[in-house]
């Protein structure tokens, strides 16, 4: 489970205070399964903090690659389809 919400992070430095981080354990890829649960807690927290961002670590600090996929593409598509699969909701 992790931290809860209101708990400072230790995921990126100089963001922890004002964010949210989620660890995908993986060596270069992702599975698709660990795709479904991080969207699911994107989506949890996206009702607590409807005007969240939503990016990877590299795109905080340039030094990382992790995740090892374009997030910020990653959930241009999923926001998209939940947005239509919610009848015009786009959070």
């Amino acid at each position: 489970n992790g931290r809860p919400d209101y708990w400072p992070g230790a995921h990126v430095k100089n963001y922890n205070q004002y964010s949210l981080g989620v660890c995908l354990i993986a060596r270069n890829t992702v599975t698709s399964a660990q795709l479904v649960s991080l969207h699911n807690v994107i989506n949890d927290w996206l009702l607590k903090y409807p005007k969240a961002e939503v990016l990877g670590h590299c795109d905080l600090d340039p030094g990382k690659t992790c995740p090892n996929f374009d997030v910020i593409s990653w959930w241009s598509v999923v926001k998209d389809i939940r947005r239509y699969s919610q009848g015009g909701n786009d959070n």
